[in-house]
């Protein structure tokens, strides 16, 4: 059984729902979004008995992260291509009466904090990929009662928004954005999961600008929207063009960026586009291909799956991401 409530969100940017009691396998589902970092979740319930509860962000879909709690362990779950436990702890606790639980995700990993019973147990820096799917609290066994969930994130007040795809990571080092926060520059709120296309891109940008206004809009989108060998692909020029007038009408530089070509994806046509657009963009094409309508990278740049960077390839697109958008450092 699956109950959607309606949510709220509050002045200051908080979702909030409530719920007298959760029945077995009931879920109290909030908002779906593709937040990638500083986002705190809390959830409050009243256990007279027995009862596990799962929270988090998304649960079967791709780049989902919940954390699970029962009378004797709390475990947290990542799934990609399965569901996988990542982290599996005796609490110690005694889970009656108030029951508070604290995610807080910085880049890439969480804290967990919960009490019960007037004791507490803390879990510092575990993995926590979750971007993808709805914010939500579910009964998985027993009746939790007096309900209450909180989500907030931060990064809305930020001057820059960029969205993004798999190339889009806070902490691995064959992601450019790690580099970015590796360096301090922490001034930007991170969109999207791995797989994104445009469409769905601007679906999350426009939500996200009902939260908060940037100075400047990062569109770092294309890859999963491949163009022909005739031309460019019209469900990325068709969604581009529509962020460049959001932007317009909303005041906020859009900044676009060409993407990298490599040989089963070819983004040559979108290239074209973005180069002649008379718009800022980032140039990443240049930084690793040095045939820019070629799908070859520069040698050790491109990691054996054929699409993704590899470590050095990824602090190359970092360089050329600084070079032309250099407002990344002053936040």
């Amino acid at each position: 059984m699956l109950d959607i409530l309606n949510y709220s969100r509050e002045a200051g940017g908080s979702l909030v729902a409530a719920k007298d009691r959760l029945e077995e396998g009931e879920k109290i589902t909030l908002e779906k979004n593709t937040v990638i970092c500083n986002k705190k979740m809390t959830v409050a319930f009243f256990a007279e008995d027995s009862v596990c509860v799962r929270a988090g962000h998304g649960c079967n879909e791709y780049s989902a992260s919940y954390a699970e709690i029962d009378s004797e362990e709390i475990k947290v779950f990542f799934t990609g291509a399965e569901t996988t436990a990542v982290l599996s702890r005796c609490h110690g606790l005694s889970i009656r009466g108030e029951v508070n639980l604290v995610i807080s995700v910085g880049y890439g990993k969480a804290d967990i904090l919960l009490s019960a019973g007037g004791k507490s147990y803390e879990i510092k820096d575990v993995m926590w990929a979750g971007r993808n799917g709805n914010i939500f609290v579910q009964s998985v066994k027993g009746i939790p009662e007096k309900v209450a969930v909180r989500w907030y994130c931060g990064d809305y007040a930020k001057k820059i928004y960029a969205v993004g795809d798999s190339y889009f990571n806070p902490a691995a080092k064959e992601r450019w954005t790690s580099y970015l926060l590796e360096n301090g520059w922490c001034g930007q709120l991170l969109l999207g999961y791995p797989g994104m296309n445009s469409m769905t891109g601007l679906s999350e940008f426009k939500q996200a600008i009902t939260v908060g206004k940037p100075d400047f809009a990062v569109w770092c989108l294309g890859m999963n929207d491949p163009d022909s060998e005739s031309g460019i692909n019209e469900s990325y020029r068709k969604a581009t063009d529509e962020f460049v007038i959001i932007c317009r009408e909303k005041g906020i530089t859009p900044v676009l960026s060409t993407i990298p070509n490599v040989t089963s994806r070819t983004n040559v046509y979108k290239n074209r586009y973005v180069r002649s657009s008379k718009l800022r963009y980032i140039d990443f094409s240049r930084a690793v291909n040095p045939d820019l309508e070629a799908g070859e990278w520069y040698s050790g740049t491109l990691c054996p799956d054929g699409v993704h960077p590899s470590a050095p390839g990824a602090k190359a697109l970092f360089i050329r991401a600084i070079t032309d958008f250099p407002e990344f450092m002053n936040y």
